[in-house]
């Protein structure tokens, strides 16, 4: 096998290597001892499954079957944690819809200015905040500009001040703030345990 070849198979390991527990690398590097990549047709494959055979397939799959039973005890056991932690995680899905619902209304609320804008007509020299923007007034005309700021200055400004001081921002219950942090508390576990699941059934990540 040429050299290049050799490369891109070492390569195909390495990454394997990275996504499988660490007692799965030997049968890793045996998926690949008997493929080449040149396909029929004499190009280079970059796609491992194009080249490694249902045999090689089979044998690393029983290996990574072996592997899951020697640890079939403890994955029952961190199965049932991370199916208790998500029941207790589900409890707080109400209060994270409410929640994400005022964060949606609180941002609409927080356009008041808008409708001022478009009243007093300056809305096209705004920025998407509400203030004034440069760059678009220099590419207005000098006498457009000044309007324009006239404007800005003594009618949208004082408008846009009375207009925030009747916002009112809505704000999460205690009772969903409390469930809120509950869940974020319970993030990292979830995430362990999903970890180490993982692991023991042969592969590395979540």
């Amino acid at each position: 096998m040429s050299t290049n070849k050799q490369l891109i198979i070492q390569s195909f390991i390495k990454q394997d290597k990275k996504k499988y527990h660490p007692d799965l690398h030997s049968a890793v590097e045996q998926l690949y001892a008997d493929c080449d990549v040149e396909e029929s047709n004499g190009m280079i494959s970059f796609m491992p499954h194009n080249f490694i055979s249902k045999e090689a397939e089979d044998r690393f799959n029983g290996a990574r079957e072996r592997f899951k039973q020697r640890n079939i005890k403890q994955l029952n056991s961190l199965k049932s944690q991370l199916d208790r932690v998500e029941a207790e995680m589900r409890e707080s899905e109400g209060a994270r819809q409410r929640s994400q619902q005022k964060q949606w209304d609180n941002q609409d609320a927080g356009l008041y200015w808008k409708p001022i804008a478009k009243r007093l007509g300056i809305h096209r020299y705004l920025t998407a905040s509400g203030g004034m923007s440069r760059a678009k007034l220099s590419k207005r005309s000098q006498s457009e500009i000044e309007a324009a700021v006239e404007i800005y200055n003594s009618k949208y400004i004082p408008a846009v001040k009375e207009a925030s001081s009747r916002v009112k921002y809505a704000k999460n219950t205690q009772e969903d703030s409390d469930a809120i942090a509950k869940y974020n508390q319970l993030v990292p576990t979830y995430n362990d345990l999903k970890q180490q699941i993982h692991s023991l059934s042969g592969c590395l990540g979540i």
